[in-house]
């Protein structure tokens, strides 16, 4: 009984040293989890993204971000516009300066009349060999740019005038009517300002002066637009012109010998 006493005696002691320990262990173990568990949520708060935390003061830095480099980019677009306008009217100007075109066959008068002007622009233009020389195309230095367009613009002009027309009558299988409304317009604007400049006379009494002339190109000119769709004509002969008046002029030499 004695040995049977000390047994259970030592039993229960020994359970209860194995239950405490094991409660002890298992408390350290959430002690250590709660421990671990604050750790990465203190590392979590601290690394978050802000935008995490407050989306509003990311949403807020972005947009101000993203508006100041849009008003940036305006600023340099503005600031290359401004350079590249007055540069553009710099050359415009040494241009129109250095270029002496020969104006007689559009001078406002009433001696010469259409087919005589016709004739002048005929005989003005230089030959086409000489305007397609071949051999005396190349690519300009910066230097040689200014005074290759000046000079060829200057000798090349009513070639250039010849070849406008051209093309305006080319275009005239792919739009007939704009090309007539075109030119009507246009043969009205040179009647009535370059043909006949003073004020005209009509049944001996009733006169058209510069404001009765510009109503009536005005009234054309809308008529040729509106119904005549001129307008669309007139962008693709002008932007021919720009183009080729512009390579032309540039990449032809402008010296003879």
């Amino acid at each position: 009984m004695a040995g049977t006493k000390a047994a259970s005696g030592v039993n229960p002691s020994g359970y209860e040293t194995i239950g405490s320990k094991s409660l002890d262990t298992s408390a350290t173990t959430a002690t250590s989890s709660a421990s671990t568990l604050h750790g990465v949520r203190a590392y979590d708060e601290e690394h978050q993204a802000p935008s995490s935390t407050n989306p509003n003061i990311n949403t807020n830095t972005n947009s101000n971000n993203a508006a100041n480099g849009y008003q940036s980019l305006a600023e340099n677009a503005k600031i290359l516009m401004s350079n590249a306008k007055d540069r553009m009217a710099s050359i415009a100007q040494d241009v129109s300066m250095n270029v002496n075109v020969d104006t007689q066959p559009i001078q406002p008068n009433e001696e010469l009349g259409f087919k005589d002007r016709c004739m002048l622009v005929y005989q003005s233009a230089r030959p086409w060999s000489e305007v397609f020389a071949w051999g005396k195309f190349n690519r300009p230095t910066s230097g040689e740019v200014q005074a290759r367009f000046s000079h060829n613009a200057e000798t090349f002009f009513y070639n250039y005038v010849i070849l406008g027309v051209g093309f305006l009558l080319c275009l005239a299988v792919v739009h007939p009517w704009g090309v007539l409304s075109l030119l009507l317009a246009s043969y009205l604007a040179f009647y009535l300002y370059v043909l006949h400049p003073d004020p005209i006379f009509l049944f001996g009494s009733v006169s058209l002066d510069k404001v009765h002339k510009h109503v009536i190109v005005g009234v054309a000119l809308f008529l040729a637009l509106v119904f005549g769709h001129a307008g669309k004509v007139f962008v693709m002969t002008a932007i021919f012109l720009f183009v080729f008046v512009g390579l032309h002029s540039i990449f032809r030499e402008h010296s003879e010998g």
